[in-house]
C-alpha cells in the first residue's frame, strides 16, 4: 500500500466537533544543531478521541501566544481550517499529523464543520 491509496475522513479520525482540549503547550524552534531555542512558534493542542478510549491527538496552531486560557481539566474548543494528513516518519511509521489555523473556546449554538483532509 502506498500513503497516497490512504483515505483521510476528518469525521471517522477525530469526530466532530466540539473537541475536548486536555493541554496547549508551546512549540519550539530548533536551530541547525537540533538544539531547542526559546523562540515560540506555535501551540500544540492536545485533543482527546472519546470514540477511541480518549486517545490523544495533537493539532498544530501557528500562534505564537498562547490561543488557549490555562486548561486544568478539559475545555471544550473549535479549530479555524482543520486539517489532518499523514506522513512518514524516520523509522518507516505511517503517523497522523493535525493543523489549523487558529483555536478558540467553542461555542455550542455557533458550531461549524470546519475541516478538510490535506
Amino acid at each position: 500500500m502506498k500513503t497516497s491509496d490512504i483515505v483521510i475522513d476528518v469525521i471517522k479520525t477525530i469526530g466532530k466537533a466540539p473537541y475536548l482540549a486536555c493541554s496547549c503547550d508551546p512549540i519550539y524552534e530548533y536551530d541547525e544543531h537540533n538544539n531547542k531555542t526559546d523562540n515560540v512558534i506555535g501551540h500544540k493542542v492536545e485533543i482527546l478521541l472519546p470514540h477511541m478510549k480518549y486517545a490523544k491527538f495533537g493539532v498544530k496552531v501557528d500562534n505564537t501566544t498562547n490561543p488557549l486560557p490555562t486548561i486544568e481539566d478539559v475545555v471544550e474548543v473549535d479549530f479555524n481550517n482543520l486539517m489532518i494528513g499523514i506522513y512518514v516518519d524516520r523509522a518507516g511509521r505511517i503517523q497522523p499529523y493535525g493543523k489549523a489555523d487558529s483555536v478558540r473556546i467553542a461555542d455550542k449554538q455557533n458550531i461549524k464543520m470546519n475541516a478538510k483532509a490535506e
